[in-house]
């Protein structure tokens, strides 16, 4: 199904996005200290860093929708018969895309708020829009990854194993059928 390699590109990209973000923050931040070790400056160095970890953190998020593997407490769904236990999650996965989409919306607003004010770096006069655009792309990315998890589009071979998966099968519930249909 097309559907299902277009998210698979998406996903690829939002993991280069993120990686790259990761390695350019443990980068900068390797040569200030470096450079704090012999007396100099790497400018902008924290303002570099924070939004390049805003970046990795929407990013890295929409990977973790994609797999079902987004941080949740599952207190309840753990003691719970299987069909209680579905139903939880169903009801979860449709809250968090329900917040992600608004998070999204209000992450639009606080991207134009940013192109026009101009914002800049301190030191290097850098404008902050270019990293506000490409976070901005990804908490998109996170909330279309969040509504396609909520409406049932990625099977259990895109999960990794939950608890009360049955071993070795992610996705299937110990002792009963399947989470998404197969």
């Amino acid at each position: 199904m097309a559907s299902r390699s277009i998210f698979a590109v998406l996903e690829r990209v939002a993991d280069l996005v993120a990686a790259l973000s990761l390695a350019l923050v443990a980068l900068v931040t390797a040569a200030a200290i470096v450079l704090r070790a012999f007396g100099a400056n790497l400018p902008d160095a924290i303002d570099f860093s924070s939004m390049l970890m805003g970046v990795m953190v929407f990013w890295a998020a929409a990977v973790a929708f994609r797999h079902d593997d987004n941080v949740r407490v599952e207190f309840l769904g753990s003691v719970a018969p299987p069909p209680v236990r579905l139903a939880i999650r169903v009801f979860a996965n449709l809250v968090t895309a329900a917040f992600m989409v608004l998070m999204a919306v209000a992450g639009e607003r606080q991207f134009a708020l940013v192109l026009r004010s101009r914002e800049v770096t301190p030191e290097l006069r850098f404008e902050l829009w270019p990293f506000a655009a490409v976070a901005w792309a990804g908490l998109v990315l996170t909330a279309l990854m969040a509504v396609a998890l909520a409406l049932g589009w990625f099977s259990s071979r895109h999960r990794r194993s939950a608890p009360g998966d049955a071993p070795g099968r992610p996705g299937h519930l110990v002792g009963q059928g399947t989470l998404h249909g197969e």
